[in-house]
């Protein structure tokens, strides 16, 4: 989280929060997929095709790890967001007490990954981490901006 987030100000921008992360990936629709209400087998990179001895895998969407970013032209929003559903999930600027660790606060990380199987909530639920300091190999992030390109 600390390495995004020193990114994310190096560049001028922020990691958005995970209400502006969710509206992104949801649209104004409020879809529970980004391209719709009905779910695609090969919409986004997920892991109903993951092996994790890296031998195969990739069947359905094409990739076993990560895919490069606007790949999967279908895993996008009517806001034109791409990457949401899947991929990598992302850190966000949100910090919450851990469900499971009530002394704890940690950032939330949203959004679904390729090692992750598909449903209908990827796009709604949270994920904690154990610490801000925790790297993952299917854990990204995108950056914000409070002005116009």
């Amino acid at each position: 989280w600390w390495d995004a987030y020193a990114y994310a100000k190096w560049k001028g921008q922020r990691l958005p929060t995970e209400e502006e992360w969710e509206k992104a990936a949801r649209g104004t629709n409020g879809n529970p997929y980004p391209w719709g209400k009905e779910p695609k087998a090969d919409g986004a990179n997920l892991g109903d095709d993951y092996d994790a001895k890296g031998d195969s895998g990739g069947s359905v969407d094409g990739y076993n790890l990560w895919a490069p970013v606007k790949s999967l032209r279908g895993d996008a929003t009517s806001l034109g967001v791409t990457g949401m559903e899947g991929n990598v999930e992302e850190w966000t600027s949100t910090w919450a007490i851990h469900p499971e660790l009530p002394d704890l606060r940690v950032p939330v990380v949203r959004g679904g990954h390729f090692a992750l199987k598909s449903g209908d909530q990827l796009l709604t639920r949270r994920y904690f981490t154990d610490s801000a300091d925790e790297a993952a190999l299917a854990r990204g992030f995108r950056t914000a901006s409070d002005t116009q390109p």
